[in-house]
């Protein structure tokens, strides 16, 4: 067990008002540096790791949906989406570049 801190209780919630408590073994390295960066943004181990959770899970639904409709479409379709969206930045795209 050396090497390794654990969050005694990670509140995942499932519902508005209630939360699985789930124990989470990490090195103690990355435990620290964990803890580090919730004291820096002035959350709670609970939230930091709610908040990182709640994005990994946006990620892989936007994947996920994105390769769905990825396999139903068209690639001449999908290849002109990033000129279309090009062309609509315009300028206000290049002046943040600069």
């Amino acid at each position: 067990m050396s090497g390794y801190g654990a969050f005694d209780s990670v509140c995942i919630p499932q519902h508005r008002k209630t939360c699985l408590t789930r124990p989470t073994r990490l090195p103690d390295d990355k435990h620290m540096r964990l803890k580090a960066l919730a004291k820096h943004k002035h959350i709670s181990i609970d939230k930091l790791m709610d908040g990182l959770s709640t994005q990994a899970i946006a990620e892989f639904d936007a994947e996920t949906r994105f390769r769905a409709m990825a396999a139903k479409g068209s690639i001449e379709k999908g290849l002109a989406v990033p000129d279309k969206l090009d062309n609509s930045l315009g300028s206000r795209r290049k002046c943040r570049v600069q």
